[in-house]
């Protein structure tokens, strides 16, 4: 099942008691709720979801990527980079135009045996300074392209128990806090 980024902030919001059920998030609501997913998306990206990533260059017409790279494109003929062959839930890649010449010399993303970004075929970056951080889904057997901030009607990429796991510690101390102004 997809949750869109809506669906998302309205558990959260359901979980602390700010929302009843059924009801939906006014515009200032929604908007203090995204700020906070994005900023704990982005939080979560080097620490939760797999490492942070560390440059690498390439050259030639090909490579294959390892877990945990950022690989540096800067070549003078088009170039195809293969997805980590032994990819674990979270595990992550990144490519970035370090020529400034994608849009001359494209890059193909392949995902070695997993879907990326969805599909079989490559992903394919053709825009000069163009740069994509891949991670990989195990329940899905698929690279998802890393977006840097969501919109409310987004699909969220996380599965979801990763978003309750997250949210369970800040969910209990709501409740602690609310318990003990009843007792």
């Amino acid at each position: 099942m997809s949750l869109l980024v809506r669906d998302v902030i309205k558990r959260a919001m359901r979980m602390q008691g700010a929302l009843a059920s059924g009801a939906d998030p006014n515009a200032d609501e929604a908007t203090d709720y995204l700020l906070a997913l994005n900023t704990m998306k982005r939080a979560m990206f080097g620490t939760l979801i797999g490492p942070r990533l560390s440059p690498q260059s390439v050259t030639g017409a090909s490579g294959q990527a390892e877990r945990g790279g950022l690989y540096q494109v800067n070549v003078a003929a088009a170039f195809a980079l293969s997805a980590p062959a032994t990819p674990r839930a979270g595990s992550r890649f990144g490519v970035a135009d370090a020529g400034f010449s994608f849009l001359t010399y494209p890059c193909s993303v392949l995902g070695n045996g997993q879907l990326i970004n969805g599909v079989t075929t490559a992903y394919v970056m053709n825009v000069n300074g163009q740069s994509a951080r891949f991670w990989f889904r195990a329940d899905t057997g698929n690279w998802i392209l890393e977006a840097d901030y969501v919109a409310i009607t987004d699909p969220i990429e996380f599965p979801d128990p990763l978003i309750a796991a997250r949210r369970a510690p800040v969910a209990r101390r709501a409740w602690s806090a609310r318990r003990r102004l009843t007792i």
